[in-house]
């Protein structure tokens, strides 16, 4: 009940009227003109407009899924074949040293030192029990608690093992696409995130995780399906369970599509681009899809 509240609060939250609808050649500035935000439910997008000789494309993709679940959206072989460049939050070359490097930071305490001997004892053994080598490794640096969190659920969701690992999208689409890669990395939007949060908050964090983590699984599998079905705006929602992310999620989220306005048009006016990233970052007032709306671009769903 209190969900379907929610997505109704959501969705009825979004509708704004169109004003200034009129035959008037009148130039209109996008940027201060209301305009509706509509549902999203396609995960593939073409973007074009006055600038762009060409049209580039916008997907939204999810990070990692268990193999038995991993799709590439229909039509997606027919757009790679007319784009130049593939644009990513994180170059996939450099992906398991950024993630690794980008949460290691000075901090004063351990986590070893703000929990229990008995608390600490059974994070170590759940680490080294059901996550992969990588959780240990952060486990036993000085790494944030809160980027433990979601280490530690995607390889429990995910089922991790060895010899049937998860497959990570945006290393999966540089393979196949054999394009070249332009990374749109802004990890003071991560930074200042982060510093939102104490390291004993962060704790706090990531003991709650662990404590719901059967529940959170379950949420997690419900945000797979919504995205089979290319439902962006319950992978949104569902998103938003997710505790570990903390109340600041939504700010991280507005602050990354804000910097990454400022750097597309430029890129999209040199190259037709194949622009791939989280699919929590198309939907809603503050997604990607609503912010080039705005900046005057056309986005119609790719449909083949």
């Amino acid at each position: 009940m209190l969900l379907r509240l929610v997505i109704f609060l959501y969705i009825a939250g979004c509708w704004v009227p169109v004003l200034g609808q009129n035959n008037s050649p009148e130039v209109v500035d996008l940027l201060h003109q209301p305009i509706r935000v509509s549902p999203v439910k396609n995960v593939l997008w073409e973007i074009s407009g006055p600038r762009l000789s060409r049209p580039s494309y916008l997907y939204g993709i999810l990070y990692k899924v268990p193999a038995d679940a991993f799709f590439l959206v229909p039509g997606l072989d027919v757009v790679v074949k007319e784009v130049d460049r593939l644009v990513m939050e994180v170059h996939p070359v450099q992906m398991d040293k950024d993630h690794l490097y980008r949460g290691t930071v000075p901090i004063d305490s351990t986590l070893e030192e703000l929990l229990t001997k008995r608390e600490y004892a059974t994070l170590q053994t759940f680490v080294r029990d059901s996550l992969s080598a990588v959780s240990l490794y952060k486990l036993m640096g000085r790494y944030q608690p809160a980027l433990l969190s979601w280490q530690f659920m995607c390889d429990y969701c995910l089922g991790y093992s060895e010899a049937n690992p998860p497959i990570n999208y945006e290393q999966y689409l540089y393979q196949v696409t054999k394009l070249p890669v332009t990374p749109l990395t802004n990890g003071w939007a991560r930074e200042a995130w982060l510093e939102a949060y104490s390291f004993g908050e962060q704790t706090n964090m990531l003991m709650n995780t662990l404590a719901h983590k059967r529940r959170l699984c379950l949420n997690y599998h419900d945000l797979l399906r919504e995205y089979w079905k290319q439902d962006l705006e319950m992978v949104w929602l569902l998103s938003k369970n997710i505790p570990e992310f903390g109340s600041n999620t939504s700010t991280l989220i507005e602050a990354r599509n804000a910097d990454w306005l400022e750097r597309l048009p430029g890129l999209m006016e040199r190259e037709q681009l194949l622009i791939a990233v989280h699919a929590v970052q198309l939907p809603g007032e503050y997604g990607l899809i609503h912010l080039l709306k705005k900046a005057g671009y056309q986005l119609h769903p790719v449909l083949r």
